[in-house]
């Protein structure tokens, strides 16, 4: 959760037999939320939805819903690298959950004012202790996955039952949750050991919390994570490993969707491709020059390109997530505190905000991403912010007793002060601010190995546990993402920090079963509050959300707050 090429014909999956079977090509050789209280929420809702998108140079076809000359034959999303798998239970990529967005439906949708909406599921009833969640479906709406198959209230049983067994996130994603059940042939009913606030959330992420067909469609884990079969706005074409994923639309699709499109018949692009380019480059001159359509992800250093140029319009947006170098807290010497403080107060996150991101984060000096409504980052500047300071991180280097040498780095016992730092090794910018903070932490005197590589290798090596510092950023909707991040009980595995601290986990179980919005966040105020008095981790900022766009195309539409970008309403202008 923990980012040129040539783009090639397939045939169309709405011109193939439902049992010819999807392409799926290895890389040839040759080439490169809450707003409302959970009691009763949701009835007979309206239909919603968050991204809206579409559109592509490649020529204009009727369907959809738009006429003849506005409708995209092919919309062409360039980014920097490929989706892993394309189960829901078996990743956390975000590259796989941007397709996979487009691929499934979820039980239901959130807005950008975080208001809920009907998707497969119509509405929630949730019992008086917070403990049960009866979710009535749309069953009966004629509503089909790509196989064929009706969907039916035993594909969400399945769903959730392989979720509670399979998923890379249900060790904190459904809170207490203990099973589902169904109620009859419209209800299934969520039971929990205790409340958890972030389940309707939750559900209204459509990539990993989505509805599968029952057994699969009759495909193995493996078939189904490389050919899968959902009952969202596109399903797969053709998968070229490391280069493309080319979407078709579901014509068949009638699930419900986001108020904000406009199309009478969505989604409107014919396809949809994925097109990895790695070089930042490339993909701006490919959005400039109109080989492709749209960037997700823009270089920071790019902006300025696009932003001067009449070609793209840039769409930049408050982001989920939060950059920041976690340290290890168990690992000598930043097991040291003062050591940790030293840290935080030697390195300057306004250089790297305004060198290395061009200003499209903000700073931030909470572990939360400063987008969430729990967010109190200000507050804990106040009273337990780490400025950057020299002075003040040479001063806790020798209260821990590493004292100046003569030489460029402080000692102790005559030892030198040495720590190992791992980065990922793209894109540019992580690699760019890692060094920049080693040459910071080298100004007051602590030598630090750096060592990069690939990003999913770098995040497993500093789950062992053996090494001091990394360069991490995380993403997600709902401050449930900081169980993820800080509980104790994932020291070693998504908790970096190796922090093991009661009183922190005592607020991060306290805030995910609080129902009530102002209390939950009091409490997550005092969590982030106790993780910096701690100094667990370095904050550093929350990253915009930003995504160029061709300028001949309009109904680009992004919903703050939404759980997934979906594509459906995009259209070329009208000469």
């Amino acid at each position: 959760m923990i980012g040129g090429g040539i783009i090639l014909n397939s045939t169309s999956l709405h011109n193939m037999d439902r049992s010819d079977q999807i392409k799926i090509a290895e890389k040839p050789e040759d080439l490169r939320g809450t707003p409302l209280e959970r009691r009763e929420f949701m009835s007979m809702l309206k239909a919603g939805g968050a991204l809206a998108l579409g559109s592509s140079l490649a020529g204009c076809a009727g369907g959809g819903g738009g006429s003849d000359s506005d409708v995209p034959e092919e919309l062409v999303i360039a980014r920097p690298s490929d989706a892993d798998l394309l189960d829901p239970h078996q990743t956390t990529d975000a590259n796989a959950s941007r397709v996979m967005s487009l691929l499934y439906d979820g039980m239901i949708l959130m807005d950008g004012d975080r208001n809920f909406q009907e998707m497969l599921g119509k509405g929630f009833e949730v019992s008086d202790d917070g403990t049960e969640w009866t979710i009535e479906f749309n069953v009966d709406s004629g509503i089909t996955f790509h196989n064929g198959d009706e969907f039916t209230i035993d594909d969400v049983v399945f769903t959730f039952e392989r979720f509670l067994e399979k998923s890379l996130i249900r060790s904190w994603a459904v809170g207490s949750m203990q099973g589902v059940e169904k109620v009859d042939d419209r209800r299934v009913k969520f039971t929990f050991e205790e409340p958890y606030a972030f389940f309707d959330s939750h559900a209204a992420m459509n990539s990993y919390f989505a509805i599968l067909p029952e057994n699969l469609g009759g495909k193995s884990d493996e078939e189904f994570a490389q050919e899968p079969i959902g009952s969202g706005p596109y399903e797969l074409e053709e998968w070229v490993k490391g280069e493309r994923i080319t979407l078709a639309r579901n014509d068949d699709w009638k699930t419900p969707t986001y108020d904000v499109v406009e199309s009478d018949d969505p989604p409107v692009p014919e396809k949809i491709v994925w097109q990895v380019i790695p070089e930042a480059t490339p993909r701006v001159q490919g959005l400039l020059s109109g080989e492709v359509d749209a960037l997700m992800g823009v270089p920071p250093r790019k902006r300025e390109n696009i932003n001067s140029s009449e070609e793209a319009t840039l769409h930049s947006n408050t982001g989920g997530s939060i950059y920041y170098v976690p340290m290890h807290n168990e690992l000598e010497p930043t097991s040291d505190v003062a050591v940790r403080k030293a840290i935080a107060h030697a390195i300057d996150k306004e250089r790297i905000v305004s060198d290395i991101y061009n200003n499209a984060g903000r700073i931030n000096y909470s572990p939360m991403p400063a987008s969430y409504p729990s967010w109190a980052g200000e507050t804990v500047r106040e009273e337990v912010g780490y400025e950057y300071d020299l002075d003040r991180a040479r001063e806790f280097l020798s209260e821990a007793g590493w004292e100046e040498s003569g030489g460029d780095y402080r000692e102790k016992d005559g030892e030198t002060l040495e720590l190992s730092m791992i980065t990922p090794n793209a894109p540019p910018a992580t690699l760019q601010s890692s060094e920049e903070i080693a040459a910071m932490l080298g100004e007051v005197g602590i030598n630090v190995n750096l060592t990069t590589t690939q990003p999913n290798t770098a995040y497993s090596e500093m789950a062992k546990g053996e090494t001091h510092l990394m360069y991490a950023s995380l993403s997600w909707f709902t401050a449930d993402v900081m169980q993820f991040m800080l509980s104790s009980a994932l020291a070693g595995a998504s908790n970096l920090q190796f922090l093991k601290d009661d009183q922190v986990d005592q607020y991060l179980d306290e805030a995910a079963r609080t129902l009530d919005n102002e209390e939950r966040a009091d409490i997550y105020e005092q969590m982030q509050l106790r993780v910096m008095e701690l100094c667990a981790t370095v904050p550093l900022m929350t990253l915009a959300e930003e995504t160029a766009v061709r300028s001949e195309f309009t109904g680009y539409d992004y919903l703050n707050g939404a759980a997934s970008s979906i594509w459906l309403d995009m259209r070329l202008e009208d000469d």
